[in-house]
């Protein structure tokens, strides 16, 4: 069975956009304009992001 991908990685080009988008939910939260939000982190999620981490350093270490 394949892992399900939680969430997704940044390029240079891409993280510009998601870093202004953060700011932007960030600076609506604080003002009261949006009191919600995405769910808690969980167990789970920190698991798919340590596992995503190790994938990646091991693909960069392989590279060189």
């Amino acid at each position: 069975m394949e892992r399900e991908r939680v969430g997704k990685g940044f390029s240079d080009k891409s993280i510009g956009m998601a870093l202004a988008s953060r700011n932007l939910m960030a600076e609506l939260r604080e003002a009261g304009q949006v009191t919600g939000g995405p769910r808690p982190f969980s167990q789970r999620d920190r698991s798919a992001f340590l596992s995503a981490l190790h994938e990646t350093i091991v693909q960069l270490t392989r590279k060189g």
